[in-house]
């Protein structure tokens, strides 16, 4: 009984990882391409994902009539070369500038930035994006004393409320349509079952 445990548990781990990777990703893409390619790195990330369903369908497909619980296992095991690859290579990964930013490490923002776009530190093209970024982590830094003033002594329990009232926040008067809107899209594009007309 234990044995089964741990297969359907290392499995559970694997989908919710990534899950959280599938959220993650568009936001890391987002805040680390220039702005003039984002859209096409967005859209490239979700052409891999569902080119990825692709070829998990057809390598199920394949591996339908062989003997035994290799017709299953296979196709999982050959699903977890790139789940390796990309757990590897997100240690090579730089923080994001705006993280860094919001963190009080504006220096090392820059240096990343800079290295990001392949341009020395001095360039006012960098100089340009990194006073954006400081700017607008500033900006929600501001409002969020405005709107939270009892929640600023930075302990823990206070932040965690912090992060509770933003998300909170997503959802109050002049906000809440756009939420809906994007919440709206990332539903009916699963609940059209587009994902099972793919083979």
């Amino acid at each position: 009984m234990e044995c089964r445990l741990i297969p359907a548990a290392f499995g559970t781990r694997t989908i919710l990882t990534r899950c959280r990777l599938a959220c993650i990703a568009p936001l890391y893409i987002s805040e680390i391409a220039p702005p003039e390619i984002r859209g096409t790195l967005l859209v490239l990330q979700e052409f891999s994902i569902v080119f990825g369903i692709v070829i998990a369908f057809w390598t199920t497909y394949g591996t339908r009539y062989m003997a035994g619980q290799w017709s299953w296992r296979l196709p999982f095991l050959i699903q977890m070369i790139p789940d390796f690859i990309l757990g590897a290579g997100i240690v090579f990964l730089p923080f994001s500038p705006r993280w860094l930013a919001s963190k009080g490490r504006d220096d090392e923002a820059l240096q990343v930035l800079a290295k990001l776009r392949g341009l020395p530190t001095t360039d006012f093209r960098v100089y340009r994006e990194w006073c954006e970024i400081r700017a607008e982590v500033a900006f929600t830094k501001e409002v969020n004393i405005e709107r939270h003033p009892n929640l600023q002594d930075g302990t823990r329990a206070s932040n965690f409320k912090l992060e509770v009232a933003a998300w909170d926040d997503c959802f109050r008067r002049g906000c809440w349509k756009r939420t809906v809107v994007g919440m709206g899209i990332m539903f009916f594009q699963q609940f059209v079952g587009m994902a099972s007309l793919i083979p």
